[in-house]
């Protein structure tokens, strides 16, 4: 079943039960009445806007604010599922996702996003009038590296880079959470700066196209492509080369992590190797270019042959 809800003043101080079918919103107002159940809203059908204020669906169904359609927040307050392919509003507020989500459209404001549960994918159209948090407290983050351009990022569990030959946005990310680099991912540096240990994932890499730094990374089975610029791990987790490494640039430990250099390919990596702080712990016989160290160099039993 569908029912359209159009009151030209919503004051109802009833309820609305969607055991299942959908309600349509087809009227610029400010929602009113409380509704709950596992049915679905569709917000702004008609190009309309619903504004949330005092009254917050608790429906388990999907919200979609429609293409064309806007969902404006005037207080803060908690939805479980929500598809936003037109445009969402938050003003100064602060939306927390209680359940999988998905910006697709346009967001806008000053207040953020918080990921409560399930995973938030992020897709925005347009977010050039964003400057919010998005936080993943509880739930992660998922979307294509380029659209990550806007607002910042607060991780304290995963947020997992998508696409091909994507250059990363340049959004902020903090947090204890690790940024998983799980397409062909290029990055200019800025942004990242997580404390926790990021990852390449097995079928993924990573190309600088610019010095960047990261508290840590684990290359897993991954690609490296350092290119001509220097990757630096300044923080206190333990940062791993174990996939494949290529470029002419520098790896470099600076952090009291450290980092172990045990490359599965190195072929085509010519650069150097430096460390100014932690140990720089060689598993591997291996090809460098140079090696640079101010602190602890552990060669083992491993020999390292300098080409540059």
């Amino acid at each position: 079943a569908i029912i359209n809800w159009a009151p030209d003043t919503d004051t109802l101080t009833g309820s609305i039960v969607l055991t299942s079918g959908t309600l349509n919103l087809p009227k610029t107002l400010t929602l009113g009445t409380a509704v709950s159940g596992a049915g679905a809203i569709n917000v702004g059908v008609g190009s309309t806007t619903t504004t949330l204020g005092a009254v917050f669906p608790t429906s388990t169904g999907a919200i979609t604010v429609v293409t064309g359609g806007g969902l404006t927040l005037t207080s803060s307050g908690t939805l479980d599922n929500v598809v936003n392919i037109g445009t969402l509003d938050v003003g100064s507020k602060t939306l927390t996702l209680s359940n999988t989500s998905s910006i697709a459209g346009t967001i806008k404001g000053s207040g953020g996003l918080t990921v409560g549960g399930g995973e938030l994918t992020w897709a925005p159209v347009n977010d050039d009038n964003f400057s919010g948090v998005v936080a993943a407290t509880v739930g992660t983050v998922t979307g294509t590296a380029s659209k990550f351009g806007n607002g910042s990022f607060n991780v304290t569990t995963s947020l997992k880079l998508l696409g091909v030959d994507e250059v990363y946005g340049g959004s902020s990310v903090i947090g204890t959470g690790l940024v998983e680099f799980n397409g062909t991912i290029k990055h200019s540096g800025s942004g990242i700066a997580t404390s926790a240990l990021n990852k390449i994932s097995a079928s993924g890499g990573l190309e600088l196209i610019g010095g960047a730094t990261l508290g840590g990374l684990n290359t897993q089975a991954g690609v490296l492509n350092v290119g001509v610029h220097e990757l630096e791990f300044n923080g206190a987790v333990a940062s791993s080369i174990t996939g494949t490494v290529k470029g002419t640039g520098t790896v470099k430990t600076s952090g009291s992590g450290g980092l172990t250099w045990n490359p599965a390919t190195f072929a085509e990596f010519s650069g150097g190797l430096e460390v100014t702080a932690g140990t720089l712990t060689v598993a591997k016989d291996s090809n460098v270019g140079s090696v640079v160290s101010s602190s602890t160099l552990a060669i083992g039993t491993k020999t390292l042959t300098l080409s540059g």
